[in-house]
């Protein structure tokens, strides 16, 4: 394939598209913003009460229903909500050490 006609079939124009399964990976701004976000609730999900395996599937499933998401407006809704649940995480894993720490060291 020549170097023009490949240039014409990419449709650079359409520079909101990521992820869209076909190869067709353009150059987002905010791709990397999701993909960080994706890997700390990956992270934040390996100590999730019903197990990090339920975890994983249940965040694989929601980024995957919201890949073919083009509005810029719409996606930076989407990572603040995802940093939100992240913050919720971190709240639940904060109280579970405090509870514990307080059983062992105060009787109630």
């Amino acid at each position: 394939m020549s170097g023009s006609s490949c240039l014409n079939s990419l449709k650079l124009t359409d520079g909101l598209r990521f992820g869209s399964g076909g190869g067709e990976t353009m150059a987002n701004p905010l791709r990397g913003e999701v993909v960080r976000l994706y890997k700390n609730l990956l992270y934040l999900g390996r100590e999730y009460p019903k197990g990090g395996d339920y975890f994983r599937d249940r965040l694989r499933s929601a980024f995957s229903k919201n890949k073919s998401v083009q509005d810029q407006e719409q996606i930076k809704a989407l990572i603040a909500r995802g940093e939100f649940v992240a913050r919720e995480l971190e709240a639940l894993y904060y109280l579970r050490k405090y509870r514990a720490m307080k059983k062992r060291y105060y009787e109630e």
